[in-house]
């Protein structure tokens, strides 16, 4: 490729790579929009890069260069590989995965694999499953794991819980002390409760400073004594600009659902807990509510 040929790419990926890469996974439905600016910029990109959108797209992921009906092909192509990646790992699996494995393994077209590229592959490959912030699984991958879990715990005529928690009044901690601060406290927040947890039991980044935490084989009395073990700790623990805080101390809300009885599916457990959890934080927050309470 000519130095005026990359030039011209580089330039038509400007707005990609301003967004850090977000707009290739918004676009692959791997990652929402979390607000309008973002969107309407995603929209942008669309409408001024039409001509040039899924080249522009395959080269910033795995700078391969190729004409933009040939890359529309590919596109649709990866899409597919990436589908069929989820399907038989039971998990989503992200673009960035399913590009590499693609162009390595079913097109050989990226035959020139540096030790840098496998480093980045297994780098996206773990990025795909786990929160980049406080490190345990997030939303995406938490919710296709606790599908896979019901799944068998159907079968077996099983119960199960979830925990849908959030930290309390997190908004002060961060107007007051920072947003810095405040994702230092939810990365020594997570460790905490990490530690806690059973090798059973998993949980996950939903969004923000909003956790969940799914306890297979559990009925709603062995979920609630847990989860109200993890409230009672996290209230004793010290943690590091805490006293800006109405109550001088962090503290969590949390509500409870345990499936098959408050929900038949992931997403109907999630909502009946999150119900709980409204009611826990309207009644003065440091509960734990039960979807029956």
């Amino acid at each position: 490729m000519s130095e005026k040929e990359l030039h011209t790419t580089g330039d038509s990926l400007e707005a990609i790579h301003d967004l850090g890469g977000i707009a290739a996974e918004i676009i692959a439905e791997d990652k929402f929009a979390y607000n309008e600016k973002l969107a309407e910029e995603v929209r942008k990109i669309r409408r001024e890069r039409a001509k040039t959108l899924h080249s522009d797209l395959i080269f910033s992921l795995v700078h391969l260069k190729f004409d933009e009906p040939t890359a529309k092909k590919k596109w649709k192509e990866i899409l597919e590989h990436k589908y069929f990646m989820s399907q038989k790992l039971g998990r989503n699996v992200g673009i960035r995965v399913a590009i590499m494995d693609y162009f390595i393994n079913i097109t050989n077209e990226l035959n020139r694999v540096t030790m840098m590229d496998l480093l980045e592959y297994e780098e996206t490959a773990r990025e795909s499953i786990t929160d980049w912030l406080t490190g345990i699984y997030q939303k995406g991958y938490f919710i296709s794991l606790v599908e896979s879990e019901i799944k068998k715990i159907r079968e077996q005529n099983g119960t199960a819980g979830i925990l849908f928690f959030d930290l309390d009044r997190f908004k002060i901690f961060n107007d007051i002390n920072g947003h810095l601060v405040g994702d230092v406290l939810l990365r020594l927040f997570v460790d905490y409760v990490s530690d806690l947890l059973k090798n059973n039991e998993h949980m996950g980044r939903y969004g923000g400073e909003e956790f969940v935490i799914f306890f297979p084989d559990l009925d709603e009395t062995s979920t609630l004594k847990r989860a109200e073990e993890i409230r009672r700790t996290v209230a004793d623990l010290p943690f590091p600009g805490q006293e800006v805080l109405p109550q001088k101390r962090i503290t969590i809300s949390g509500g409870v659902a345990i499936f098959p009885k408050d929900g038949k599916n992931v997403s109907e457990l999630l909502k009946s807990a999150d119900e709980a959890l409204y009611r826990a934080k309207k009644d003065g927050r440091n509960k734990i509510y039960s979807a029956r309470n």
